[in-house]
């Protein structure tokens, strides 16, 4: 009973926000759905990009779904393993509905004009030679463990800072992306001639199911092993985390 009230805890920290994502897409989808009818010349075709924007919103979620809501738990003397436990099963409620919902419309788009959704922008030669079914499907579990990682990921750097001192705090913000940005391009030039991006490059497209022909099976594996990584460090985190202001 105490896990039941814990997840509907975290769902209620963030339905309204879902909430209002959803009327935002609904509204700019709606839009754009009136100016495609009316000025859309025969043959064109029109790109989503609501998955991007839910990722986007969930890593944000994320990132604002640890410190107050552990800090009220443990304050009202919830364990930090049934705090965990009830984050991750809100965040696979929260993940598995925003997946459904966004699989829905972008089928629904479809049958009034040429929609194609990010999964279809990538993998739509795939999805040319594939049964609609096992399209839907694969959609839905590739939006699912996106989401996931996203979700958990923002989780788990909120989680990290929270462990921080303020000097490390500003130490780490300056300098990874000053790292990523600077740094690592100067050293990647001059250096390495060019190599550690290319790797990087090959390595994402080897994850993204794109290096060897075109197949979203790999993805799906890949987001969900760091999915379930990124759950594990948080679960270390939350476990031996203390009560601080």
């Amino acid at each position: 009973m105490r896990l039941k009230s814990v997840v509907k805890y975290y769902l209620s920290d963030i339905k309204t926000s879902v909430m209002i994502f959803y009327i935002i897409m609904a509204v700019g989808v709606s839009m754009i759905g009136i100016i495609v009818n009316v000025s859309a010349g025969e043959g064109d075709s029109y790109s989503g990009g609501g998955e991007m924007a839910a990722m986007i919103f969930l890593f944000i979620a994320g990132l604002n779904s640890f410190k107050q809501n552990f800090l009220f738990l443990s304050l009202n003397s919830i364990p930090r393993k049934l705090q965990f436990k009830g984050f991750l099963l809100a965040a696979l409620t929260v993940c598995g509905a925003m997946a459904a919902i966004d699989t829905a419309y972008s089928n629904i788009f479809s049958l009034f004009f040429d929609y194609r959704s990010t999964f279809l922008q990538i993998y739509g030669s795939w999805a040319a030679a594939t049964s609609g079914a096992v399209v839907i499907l694969v959609t839905f579990l590739w939006d699912i463990t996106i989401y996931l990682s996203a979700y958990i990921g923002g989780y788990l750097i909120t989680s990290l800072y929270y462990r921080m001192s303020k000097l490390t705090k500003i130490v780490v913000s300056i300098g990874v992306p000053a790292w990523f940005t600077i740094v690592l391009p100067i050293i990647d030039a001059t250096v390495t001639e060019g190599r550690i991006f290319k790797y990087i490059g090959n390595a994402i497209l080897i994850f993204g199911g794109l290096k060897y022909g075109v197949n979203p099976y790999i993805p799906v594996l890949s987001l969900t092993v760091e999915a379930a990584v990124a759950a594990i460090l948080c679960f270390m985190l939350v476990k031996t985390a203390t009560v601080k202001e």
